[in-house]
């Protein structure tokens, strides 16, 4: 009858009502519990999170676990001491971002699949109480760890030239091959743990290099070049020294070369090889052959007031010769030997030399950073 219909209608009106009402308290209670975790370790309040909390979940696991790693970290304290708390973290949290091989039978399969659905569940909660995390070294470690798995990721696939440097160093140990992991899940967490971290803190060095790396590692390589260009900027030395009176990592230029020609900025990217130290006429010829074969987007000879390697300046001179552009090879000829002729000549070149250097990296800055006036 209608009567029965309405009755049966209404009456799963209210089990969904009664159903969302449950739904909304408990998803509100996992919010402030997690916020409240999340502000205890932002304000390194140990006691309460080691002491206080005593009802077994993930989050308090992990909650634990950094807090542990907040105080074994502190300054005096024994290093065997973080070691452990290095390995323990390791222990509990690896397993969860292990994503297991399917070639099994299909009995065995569905017993995986429930463990998949709990484990993502997991996943899931932890996500939302790390996006919460805003110290400074609980951020530094997080981006370590996962640095450390996406690292043995790339291992896996044979692409260690992609690694990514961690800013904690090898805390959790040697990097070896981990080809089952649930990189999609790990990468997600990367880049949450890197917009906090550069909100925090947007000119932490070692942060940027951590976060250039990453984005380089992923393909993405006009990111990479910009956080490579805001590293050095934010490590200030490079941009006020001659390059033979400060070190800076040969790999970093090696990879801004890789982004630069990606922008089709081919001579900027043949340029940045002057600051390489070992194995630099590779990276010449790398950069001579787009010049040879492809159309540069940048100013091309206008920058030869930034060469200051002879052999560069030999190879640039071939590439105009060979593709007929005399006015170009002119204006090398020009610059290059426009020191020379001062009777002090060594000293006049150094100086020199680390003038336009530094004229280099500004142009990068405002080349990479689109800060055209």
């Amino acid at each position: 009858s209608k009567k029965e219909a309405k009755r049966i209608i209404f009456s799963l009106f209210l089990l969904f009502f009664s159903w969302l009402q449950c739904f909304i308290f408990v998803n509100t209670v996992l919010s402030f519990y997690l916020q409240t975790f999340a502000r205890a370790l932002n304000a390194e309040d140990f006691d309460f999170i080691t002491t206080e909390v005593k009802f077994p979940s993930t989050t308090t696991t992990m909650a634990q676990l950094l807090a542990a790693y907040l105080m074994s970290s502190a300054p005096g304290k024994d290093a065997s001491q973080l070691r452990k708390v290095c390995d323990t973290f390791n222990a509990h949290i690896g397993p969860l971002f292990d994503q297991v091989n399917r070639n099994a039978r299909r009995d065995v399969n569905r017993g995986r699949d429930r463990e998949d659905q709990a484990r993502t569940a997991t996943v899931l909660e932890l996500t939302r109480f790390l996006r919460l995390i805003r110290n400074e070294s609980l951020l530094s470690l997080l981006i370590t760890y996962f640095g450390y798995l996406f690292n043995r990721y790339l291992l896996a696939k044979k692409r260690p030239h992609l690694r990514m440097t961690l800013p904690l160093g090898e805390i959790f140990g040697h990097e070896s091959e981990l080809s089952h992991v649930n990189i999609l899940a790990v990468q997600e967490l990367l880049e949450i743990f890197f917009r906090n971290a550069l909100l925090v803190n947007p000119t932490h060095p070692q942060w940027l290099r951590s976060a250039a790396d990453f984005r380089y590692g992923r393909g993405l390589l006009s990111e990479a070049g910009i956080l490579y260009m805001e590293y050095l900027v934010a490590s200030r030395t490079p941009l006020l020294v001659a390059p033979q009176e400060n070190f800076v990592e040969d790999l970093i230029w090696r990879r801004l070369r890789v982004c630069l020609s990606k922008s089709h900025w081919f001579t900027l990217a043949a340029l940045v090889c002057q600051n390489i130290e070992h194995k630099r006429e590779e990276e010449y010829i790398k950069a001579m052959e787009f010049l040879y074969s492809q159309l540069s987007l940048d100013a091309g000879a206008d920058y030869s007031c930034m060469v200051f390697d002879n052999t560069l300046a030999e190879l640039l001179s071939d590439v105009y010769e060979r593709n007929h552009m005399q006015p170009s090879a002119d204006l090398l000829f020009s610059y290059a030997y426009r020191s020379c002729m001062n009777p002090e000549g060594r000293d006049v070149l150094a100086r020199e030399q680390s003038r336009r250097c530094q004229r280099l990296l500004r142009t990068l800055a405002v080349q990479l950073f689109d800060a055209h006036f």
